[in-house]
């Protein structure tokens, strides 16, 4: 039988921002253009060029602060691409344990996982079965990680392969109907469960650049204590 392995990640966007004409951002236009040809007064003229300018000059303003909100939009979305971001935090948790956190340098990160689930084992046939909310997006970050730094958890982490040693407790929750998703919050309020984290994933870029970097880690720790609770309700 395998043993669970309740578990949770927090990522953060790249260190780079993308680059704006990638992102096709607005171009400004400087040109004022002709006045209408039914203008004669050379007084409503330079009116005309002078409305004309302070129009421009707007639509300047404007679109600078579009492209930065593309910008950073598109920066924050990183955190969903493990090609891009990076991970802030692990959570988790062996069957009835408490929960344990890492964080720090990626290949720390890593290695600290590793040595912590190699300490549980009793012997070279354990295997370990990862359970989570959304878990692939978690299990695939790590596993991306593993291989770009070469690290020896990509072994651990369970494969394409290894369905059996992968629970969801979202398809678990919709009965796995496809493209379904309830958030764990949810789930957890509808249930009575309790909650003891201040933000949700949604946020924790946002606090990140707060330096609240406990609320995240609280964040974090709450999500896979709540994911046990209901695990265990459900299966």
């Amino acid at each position: 039988m395998s043993t669970l392995v309740y578990i949770d990640i927090e990522t953060l966007p790249g260190d780079t921002a993308p680059d704006l004409q990638e992102l096709n951002a607005i171009e400004y236009i400087v040109s004022q253009g002709a006045h209408p040809k039914n203008l004669k007064d050379q007084t409503k003229i330079d009116l005309w060029y002078v409305n004309k300018q302070e129009q421009l000059n707007q639509k300047h303003i404007d679109d600078n602060l579009a492209n930065e909100a593309k910008q950073k939009e598109q920066h924050a979305k990183q955190a969903l691409n493990s090609m891009q971001g990076t991970i802030f935090c692990v959570s988790l948790a062996i069957e009835d344990g408490p929960v344990e956190t890492f964080t720090g340098n990626e290949s720390i990160i890593l290695e600290e996982i590793l040595t912590c689930l190699e300490g549980f084992k009793n012997n070279a046939y354990t295997s370990f079965c990862f359970v989570g909310h959304n878990v692939y997006f978690d299990l695939g970050f790590l596993f991306h990680k593993a291989i770009k730094l070469k690290s020896p958890l990509r072994h651990v982490l369970p494969r394409s392969k290894d369905r059996n040693l992968i629970i969801d407790t979202n398809k678990q929750w919709n009965l796995g109907q496809y493209g379904k998703y309830t958030k764990l919050a949810d789930i957890a309020a509808f249930l009575g469960i309790e909650q003891k984290d201040e933000i949700d994933g949604s946020q924790v870029w946002d606090a990140y650049k707060r330096g609240n970097l406990d609320q995240i880690i609280q964040h974090c720790e709450s999500d896979v204590e709540v994911v046990r609770e209901i695990y265990k309700l459900i299966k």
